[in-house]
């Protein structure tokens, strides 16, 4: 879900508050939700209940308000924004601090033709979105980085503005069929053009033309006095303003825009939608929208509208094919439809990171679960630059991992901290995913990063908890913790449910445990690891001997290879030693962390509890025997190749569990080596 807070200082309502509506109430509900900051006093707020969005009050008089600046960052901070979009000119620099100090980021959209007076607040945003080619072409002469701009167009609700004539319009004024009824909707205001439109209406050498200006504004009075300078009264109607003009604009037979600066032009758009034929001063972005549908004329000048007024006027059949092009241009390029999947896209596009912080510098096999969030990152991020921070221990058994751009190393502890602080504040992260980590060191770490989504799960109990972009998340029961890891992703924009885990061994690591395996032939390999993190988790040494000798009495082409590490040693010397010395083989101690994991893919069954090997062995596809007290199966083995693996499960013996303090593995002594046994001759079957 990508969460977008609109702001906007204005108190009025006319274009550019109708396209942010309209914008709105026309996002994927299931993939955007919106909030409005907003003034209690603008026409936004009072209309919020015709909005699909969540609306907060905030007082925006000057673009320097310290109290707004907060409101509007505790709201991004408590509803988890992804991204801040601005529209007028105080809410810009208001909306766009913010942003950058919570971290997110910010979308402004230019609405309007006129000058600007800096570029500076909108080079401060991500992305200025222009409403026309025309706005997009100005504001680069203006100084505003051209990399940052683009184009989406207003749309039309081509469901509600549709050629669809009902003759309203022409009832309420009592106009014959035979009468032209030429109309304009737009503000009243200077720069919209309509003491050009009465002047050249007054010239027409049609009686039966009727003009209608739909709108109201600051420059009524006037145009009624011109009205009556001019002796129109009889030929043109003031309408004021209207909350019906989807329903009464198919009335006209000729729609006419004559402003000396426009932005787009969406009032010709809506026209073309009902199916009227348009006409449109050569300005600005309305010649973006005005092609086959209608005809341009020079702006200011009354005898060109003239001359092409009476054109339309005179030619029925020209106004109707106008029409039906105009109908067509705006489904095809510029209805609310194109203009949402335009935004949509766009809003993707800004969220989308670039440089990705993947983090799981604890034990192996916790690492080893996180690979499946290194591939389903890269898959769908391709072009993302991915930094893995591994732990300096493991780290080597990933460094052939395709899906990483970088490998840096942290141990976790605060001795490392400043070091590998330094190696990546000059990085850029966008995002960080906190696959396995070591806290309270890593979300400070991310912080100091600079990094604008820190995502971990699950931290409920975590400390640093309130600057993780996801809400609170406890560990789910009974589920495979590599989907644990690949919910991260759902806070970037990506479903994945792909658990396979994978390891990408270097050939020379394969060619050292072929060679010191080739004393065995083609004997059957059954490895057994008797390690583990910790004494609560490892099976008792008298329970493995007697374990080994059965599978060796079995079959007397088993070989019995114990891995693990030197650590080990003292504790698989005496299994070793109870066995026949031609049926063993330590590997142990001897082979680089690399060579061990290929000397476990070379192993046809490996006996183990939860521990590292045992994620290793999954991801090499061999099969495996795992012993579980203190910890829940369901958790560490795979939801995938489930025939290849087997786990005996007991219940823990002290609650709650005293985990690493364990003085004797009290609870895997429930585990009976006729039951272990038993698994291990149905993995042969």
């Amino acid at each position: 879900m990508i969460k977008i807070l609109e702001t906007e200082s204005s108190l009025g309502w006319g274009g550019q508050e109708n396209r942010t509506a309209r914008l709105i109430n026309h996002l994927d509900p299931t993939r955007f939700r919106v909030y409005v900051a907003t003034p209690k006093d603008s026409e936004l707020y009072k209309r919020r209940q015709e909005i699909r969005a969540e609306f907060f009050p905030v007082e925006m008089r000057k673009s320097y308000s310290l109290k707004a600046i907060w409101q509007l960052y505790k709201i991004i901070k408590k509803e988890r924004i992804d991204i801040v979009s601005t529209h007028s000119g105080k809410d810009a620099w208001l909306g766009v601090i913010a942003a950058r100090l919570a971290g997110v980021k910010a979308i402004r959209t230019r609405h309007l033709q006129t000058p600007i007076s800096s570029p500076l607040s909108y080079n401060l945003h991500d992305k200025v979105v222009c409403v026309s080619d025309f706005v997009k072409e100005d504001l680069a002469k203006r100084g505003v980085q051209k990399g940052r701009l683009c184009t989406i167009h207003t749309g039309v609700d081509v469901s509600k503005y549709a050629p669809h004539r009902e003759g309203i319009l022409r009832r309420e004024l009592g106009l014959r069929e035979e009468e032209i009824l030429v109309g304009i909707v737009a503000v009243l205001r200077g720069a919209k053009g309509h003491k050009l439109l009465l002047e050249a209406f007054a010239k027409l050498s049609s009686p039966m033309a009727r003009l209608v200006i739909i709108g109201d504004g600051p420059q009524r009075e006037n145009i009624a006095l011109m009205v009556e300078r001019l002796n129109l009264q009889e030929r043109v109607v003031m309408l004021g303003h209207r909350e019906d003009v989807a329903k009464i604009m198919p009335d006209l037979d000729i729609f006419v825009l004559p402003s000396s600066m426009e932005a787009l032009g969406t009032a010709i758009l809506e026209a073309s939608a009902c199916g009227v034929a348009v006409l449109g001063s050569n300005v600005g972005g309305i010649p973006e929208c005005v092609r086959e549908n209608g005809q341009l004329f020079e702006a200011g000048d009354s005898d060109s509208l003239v001359k092409n007024l009476q054109a339309l006027i005179n030619d029925t059949s020209k106004r109707k094919e106008r029409g039906a092009k105009g109908r067509a241009l705006v489904e095809e390029e510029f209805s609310v439809e194109a203009m949402v999947r335009k935004t949509e896209g766009l809003y993707r596009e800004i969220i989308t990171p670039q440089k990705i912080l993947i983090v799981s510098n604890t034990a192996l096999g916790d690492t080893i679960l996180s690979t499946p969030l290194f591939r389903e990152t890269r898959l769908a991020l391709p072009k993302a630059h991915i930094t893995a921070l591994l732990n300096p221990v493991n780290a080597m058994l990933f460094e052939t991992n395709p899906y990483l751009d970088k490998i840096e190393l942290y141990g976790g502890r605060w001795r490392g901290f400043l070091g590998v602080w330094w190696k990546l504040w000059r990085r850029g992260f966008d995002v960080a995913l906190l696959g396995h980590s070591n806290d309270p060191q890593i979300t400070p770490l991310c912080l100091l990063l600079g990094i604008s989504k820190i995502i971990k799960i699950p931290n409920h109990k975590n400390p640093w908890q309130r600057f993780h972009h996801n809400p609170p998340a406890s560990p789910i029961e009974d589920q495979y913790a590599v989907l644990t890891r690949l919910l991260t992703l759902k806070y970037i924009g990506i479903e994945s449910s792909n658990t396979r885990l994978e390891l990408f061994l270097k050939e020379e690591w394969t060619t050292e445990a072929k060679e010191i395996l080739r004393p065995f032939g083609k004997k059957k390999l059954i490895g057994i690891q008797m390690g583990a993190s910790n004494r609560s988790r490892q099976w008792l040494v008298e329970r493995w001997i007697e374990l080994a000798k059965r599978i060796i009495e079995r079959d007397e082409e088993v070989v019995i290879v114990f891995v693990g590490t030197k650590n080990e040693l003292e504790e698989i010397s005496l299994v070793a030693q109870a066995l026949p010395k031609d049926r063993v083989f330590i590997s142990a101690g001897r082979l680089s962390l690399g060579a061990a994991a290929a000397l476990i893919g070379e192993l046809g069954l490996l006996f183990t509890p939860d521990t590292g090997p045992l994620h290793i062995a999954v991801a090499l596809r061999v099969k495996t025997i795992s012993l579980f007290a203190v910890a829940n199966p369901k958790n560490s083995l795979p939801d995938y190749d489930q025939s290849l693996h087997r786990y005996i499960k007991v219940d823990r013996c002290c609650e709650p569990c005293v985990g690493k303090r364990c003085a004797y593995q009290k609870c895997m002594e429930a585990i009976g080596v006729d039951e272990v046994y038993e698994e291990y001759k149905k993995l042969q079957e």
